[in-house]
């Protein structure tokens, strides 16, 4: 009876030392990533998981890395960027869901201890230093394996594009800028009226051209034709001054004296 009982305390005992977290590593394991089964990570033997990523470089904001956990199957984990930095997110292409249960850290865990074979998300990086992608990754209770790292992420100076929002944003002021541009060239238009159409020609509207009378009487004076009712019979002294029709002077007084000499 002893010995059953006895028995029973080390298994009760056993259960409650070495515990499992099948809902995600807990708070207390965010610091050292180190999960609370009671035993030490495995050692001796060779670790059968890789950290992938797609690439191994990062420049600009907005910049992202794929990150994948594969290796043997798996039933949990718990990954971080170390220094710890930037922001792990879901990879909407991974069906395995995660949570972050380390407040303000960049960190993810798994949300059920199902037997998984590989697991994805996303760093995206909010730094110029170097990161490593580092994971705890849990094959049974008693078995798993710590600083489990990817290739060094490299932070690469480059010139960068504008994000979609950036552009938008620049091109609102650039649209502003101009608009205040063509508003002021409008107000100068309006307040300040154009002389040049509004006040008239004074060479053309106040002082009539009398440069063609003047031709015209020149014209006269010489007894040139202008065409304009000037009779060719018209006779004129040495001033140039009319002094009548010669021919029909004469004419009118041939016709007078024959009246009178036929009333003799």
């Amino acid at each position: 009876m002893n010995i059953a009982v006895s028995i029973s305390c080390l298994f009760v005992t056993m259960a409650l030392f070495v515990r499992g977290y099948p809902t995600g590593a807990p708070p207390e394991a965010c610091r050292q990533m180190i999960p609370g089964h009671g035993v030490p990570a495995q050692t001796g033997t060779s670790n059968p998981y890789r950290i992938m990523t797609t690439k191994t470089t990062f420049s600009c904001p907005g910049d992202t890395v794929t990150v994948t956990v594969t290796g043997n199957s798996f039933r949990g984990f718990l990954c971080q960027p170390v220094p710890n930095t930037g922001e792990l997110l879901q990879n909407p292409q991974d069906p395995v869901q995660k949570q972050n249960k380390c407040g303000q850290m960049a960190s993810l865990t798994h949300d059920d201890n199902s037997i998984k074979s590989s697991v994805s998300f996303i760093w995206k990086p909010l730094t110029t230093q170097s990161v490593n992608i580092v994971c705890t990754v849990v094959q049974t209770k008693l078995n798993f394996w710590t600083n489990v790292s990817s290739t060094t992420l490299r932070y690469i100076k480059s010139r960068c594009q504008p994000s979609r929002t950036e552009a938008t944003e620049q091109a609102g002021s650039d649209v502003k800028q101009v608009t205040a541009v063509i508003n002021t060239e409008d107000v100068g238009k309006d307040n300040v009226p154009d002389t040049r159409v509004n006040v008239p020609d004074s060479r053309t509207d106040q002082v009539p051209d009398t440069k063609l009378d003047n031709k015209l009487e020149e014209k006269d004076v010489h007894g040139t034709d202008t065409g304009v009712g000037i009779d060719s019979t018209d006779t004129r002294d040495s001033d140039g001054n009319n002094i009548g029709h010669t021919t029909s002077v004469l004419t009118g007084f041939m016709l007078s004296l024959v009246v009178c000499l036929l009333i003799l």
